[in-house]
């Protein structure tokens, strides 16, 4: 699986933040991301979860590029080569869910758990998405 970046700051059950390691090898708004996800039981357990998540937003800053900039001084930044090294890229990820399979039968259900910060964020595997996107209209 292509890994995109980890998890940071806050997330909860519906949402997550995570940074992208490459800014050239980024998502784009809409595309389909997978993290990890410990799931507690009814027994009391843990489970590990897939869980599918959809890119709401994408954001990128340079620490030398802020709204202080002004248009002559970024151009003249530009000619200088600042370093694109500093170039941080953002993204935030909505949670969809998971497949549950319980009895013979599959449903989309949403994690209780959080993804934890430093969880690796990967592109969503054609697998997952095959098997989330064929359930029929009662599974899901």
């Amino acid at each position: 699986m292509k890994e995109y970046g980890s998890i940071i700051g806050q997330s909860d059950p519906t949402w997550f933040e995570f940074n992208i390691m490459d800014p050239k090898n980024r998502p784009v708004s809409y595309e389909y991301v997978e993290v990890e996800v410990e799931e507690p039981q009814q027994d009391g357990s843990m489970r590990s979860i897939r869980v599918l998540g959809q890119v709401k937003r994408i954001t990128s800053r340079h620490p030398f590029y802020d709204e202080r900039t002004t248009p002559d001084a970024a151009r003249k930044m530009g000619e200088l080569g600042i370093d694109d090294d500093l170039i941080q890229v953002f993204a935030h990820a909505k949670v969809l869910g998971y497949l549950h399979d319980e009895g013979g039968r599959s449903d989309v259900r949403r994690p209780r758990s959080p993804p934890m910060p430093g969880s690796p964020v990967y592109r969503a595997s054609d697998e997952i998405l095959q098997l989330l996107f064929t359930l029929g209209e009662g599974e899901i």
